[in-house]
């Protein structure tokens, strides 16, 4: 009987097959770029046509806008590391399946990152949202002013959302630009370190994590539809959270 002829999948910075999009770059599956101890942390959607020439993210337009946006909130561009939640050059927006494909890439780069300088990792765009927190439903409009570390212990420190600069380029949604510039300010400030999330599904867990008796935050968010998605509270040590809000209202309700 003879060998199959079948071919193992390439997996790798570059020989990833994972997904059809490595089929038009000429670099593929791009690494990040910058230092291993940023103060500063940006993830885009995927190389543009000058980055897969040049072999680095955003080195074209975007980038650019990217530098001088970061130029207006007095934040050295040269701190930060980039890198994208796509990593191989397509002509095409990136499906949730192509995303979910270069994941594992993101999260270990992510990972290998040294924070004690880091102020915040900035998601740029509805791609790069969807692709780290690893959720095709997520909103810009409803995520971008939101805490994203109570839904994933990825890393500990600030992670947020804003508009990717190709977004604010001419002929686009320039009035945007003020907003990134904004959202990077607010991201550099520096802040408490982000408390530990842990998710519930029931009041008597929300007892056994609680340290103390009072609750010092609350928060809910919705679904676009007017339906509520994810309530949390603080008591100053955990952010206790929970995709049935009920559970966290009706225990709020009986400590009145």
């Amino acid at each position: 009987m003879g060998r199959s002829k079948k071919q193992p999948i390439p997996t790798g910075p570059g020989a990833c097959r994972l997904c059809p999009r490595w089929e038009n770059a000429r670099t593929v599956c791009m690494q990040g770029w910058g230092p291993l101890d940023p103060e500063f942390v940006v993830v885009g959607e995927g190389p543009g046509a000058t980055e897969d020439r040049v072999g680095r993210p955003f080195v074209g337009p975007a980038g650019k806008r990217l530098h001088q946006a970061f130029a207006d909130a007095g934040i050295d561009h040269t701190c930060v590391y980039y890198l994208n939640a796509v990593r191989c050059f397509a002509p095409t927006t990136p499906t949730m399946l192509m995303l979910r494909k270069c994941r594992m890439y993101t999260i270990t780069e992510l990972q290998q990152l040294d924070y004690s300088k880091c102020h915040a990792v900035m998601l740029l765009g509805e791609s790069a949202l969807h692709g780290v927190m690893n959720d095709g439903r997520l909103k810009l409009r409803e995520a971008r002013l939101r805490d994203l570390n109570a839904h994933t212990s990825l890393v500990h420190v600030p992670l947020r959302c804003t508009y990717h600069p190709a977004a604010t380029l001419e002929g686009r949604s320039p009035w945007r630009y003020d907003e990134l510039v904004t959202d990077l300010i607010e991201a550099w400030k520096p802040r408490d370190i982000p408390k530990p999330t842990i998710h519930v599904t029931s009041e008597s867990e929300i007892h056994q994590h609680l340290t103390s008796p009072e609750v010092l935050g609350f928060d809910l968010e919705w679904h676009s539809t007017g339906t509520l998605r994810v309530a949390a509270l603080s008591d100053g040590v955990h952010n206790i959270a929970t995709t049935t809000p009920h559970t966290i209202i009706t225990y709020l309700h009986g400590t009145d």
